[in-house]
């Protein structure tokens, strides 16, 4: 790579690609380790490999990568949990997901959402507004007005807990779920 014969490989690109392979060996459901995988090949891994051709990515678009990976399987787990399919999960478990969950996760299960609805996966579903996170709180418009070009106002909701516990009994994927 020094001598120009190699392209140039991104570092935070290697490691998101080891860390996506362990990922998906303890996910308990192969449906689930199906999706992960397309979702991460085709959706996070794409816009990674396009920033990285601009640009070194940097640590923080390395956690968000991975956090969007393991906010998709926090949902696919979740559904586990309440006897539901992608196929088969609608609005009204869309806004209770969303209700259950801080927004943190919220904001990080998005593109997974979006993804499912681009690839049909799901039904189509209204999404609430995603809400920046800044600092552990999350910055909403204030009531009445459109987010666009109105102040932010501090919204506690955002926090650093744990996601909500998963079906699956590999005490690994809790543990680095929640880091």
């Amino acid at each position: 790579m020094a001598c120009g014969v190699l392209p140039a490989v991104d570092k935070r690109l290697c490691l998101f690609d080891s860390w996506l392979a362990g990922h998906l060996a303890i996910i308990c459901e192969p449906e689930h380790a199906q999706v992960v995988r397309r979702f991460a090949t085709w959706n996070v891994l794409s816009k990674l490999r396009t920033a990285a051709d601009r640009r070194a990515l940097t640590p923080g678009s390395q956690a968000y990568a991975t956090g969007q990976v393991k906010a998709a399987t926090v949902f696919l787990n979740w559904l586990s949990a309440h006897d539901l399919t992608l196929t088969t999960c609608g609005q009204a478990d869309i806004d209770r997901w969303h209700v259950e969950h801080k927004e943190r996760y919220r904001n990080t299960v998005r593109p997974f959402l979006l993804w499912c609805q681009i690839t049909k996966l799901t039904r189509r579903f209204r999404l609430p507004s995603p809400q920046a996170c800044k600092g552990g709180t999350a910055l909403t418009a204030t009531a009445g007005a459109s987010s666009v070009g109105s102040s932010p106002t501090t919204d506690s909701r955002c926090g650093a807990e744990s996601p909500q516990s998963s079906s699956c009994s590999t005490p690994s994927l809790a543990a680095e779920l929640s880091a």
